[in-house]
């Protein structure tokens, strides 16, 4: 039975246009590497504006990134103004863990109540982290940064780590990534990411049924909370603390908004949609844009350093 809850959640992936659905891959020789990548295409056809919105700790699927993107574009040519690729390495997943990696693993785990935070990013860093050779130990290299910094409240690396999960939690052991997902989509709820919560969603339907798994109560809650979001009437506001060279992207549900600069100094700041690229004006610290009559819009924005800022949606709901 088709149902409101399903429609907008099926719109929200078909008009990411899409962080999901466009997939390019190139070879890496180690673990497997990820990056979520947007660009334009001018008048002319020429790809412009590459910006690596996110991308993985492990292998640097960053280079050549034109030619990639290229090469995807003469297979089936693209009419749009602005894509978000996801690139990841070209072989099949090594679910397989060391036993160097478990130990360390193993203390880090143990240590993480009684630990404070630097110890915890220390021993990560050092310990574990140079002993990540397989997407099984760096879907669980990213989960264990989660619980650590969870447990600490460091919500910033919290947001950053959540991503890697969000790109490999497939190699965990079904039941761990099962719980990894759900967390993923509780925490992009609380950020209002809701576009990012019904691709995780996505992710974890197709987990549960490959490993014949029942869904729980809790399935719905997510449906409920994803379409409820972005249907409220309410208006969105969310606070993003961005890391150096890192930029904020996110997708915007509704028809007017702006960019409060909290802290830091934004460099550049843009209205990406399908149909349209606009250049915003950051002569102050409040940027303000309209998505009205344009299709699959997100605002990218590019900071001097770190900064913080705040992104209010109001307005009427526009999902195309």
């Amino acid at each position: 039975m088709t149902t409101l809850k399903s429609i907008i959640l099926a719109v929200i992936c078909l008009s990411a246009n899409s962080v999901l659905a466009k997939t390019t891959q190139t070879k890496q020789n180690n673990s497997q590497g990820w990056a979520y990548v947007n660009y334009v295409v001018d008048a002319s056809g020429n790809i412009t504006n590459i910006d690596i919105i996110e991308q993985s700790e492990f292998s640097d699927v960053s280079k050549n990134l034109t030619k990639i993107i290229e090469k995807q574009l003469h297979k089936k040519p693209s009419t749009n103004v602005s894509n978000t690729v996801f690139i990841a390495a070209n072989k099949s997943a090594n679910l397989h863990a060391s036993k160097s990696f478990y130990k360390a693993y193993a203390q880090i785990e143990k240590s993480i109540a009684s630990s404070s935070l630097a110890e915890l990013k220390s021993a990560i860093a050092n310990q574990l982290k140079p002993l990540v050779k397989t997407d099984s130990e760096e879907a669980l290299y990213y989960w264990l940064n989660t619980r650590a910094f969870y447990k600490h409240n460091a919500w910033a690396d919290y947001d950053m780590a959540m991503m890697g999960v969000f790109n490999t939690a497939k190699n965990l052991p079904a039941e761990l990534s099962v719980v990894a997902l759900k967390s993923a989509i509780n925490w992009f709820n609380r950020d209002q990411n809701y576009q990012m919560a019904s691709f995780t969603l996505n992710k974890l339907e197709n987990v549960l049924k490959s490993n014949a798994i029942n869904i729980d109560k809790l399935h719905e809650q997510y449906v409920n909370d994803i379409q409820h979001g972005i249907v409220s009437n309410k208006t969105q506001a969310t606070q993003k603390q961005i890391a150096s060279n890192t930029p904020f992207f996110r997708k915007v549900f509704r028809s007017n908004g702006e960019i409060t600069v909290n802290t830091g100094k934004v460099s550049d700041a843009q209205l990406r949609c399908d149909d349209k690229l606009e250049a915003l004006s950051i002569s102050n610290s409040k940027i303000a844009f309209s998505t009205k009559g344009f299709k699959n819009c997100h605002v990218l924005v590019k900071t001097d350093g770190t900064a913080n800022v705040t992104l209010v949606q109001t307005g009427k709901i526009n999902l195309i």
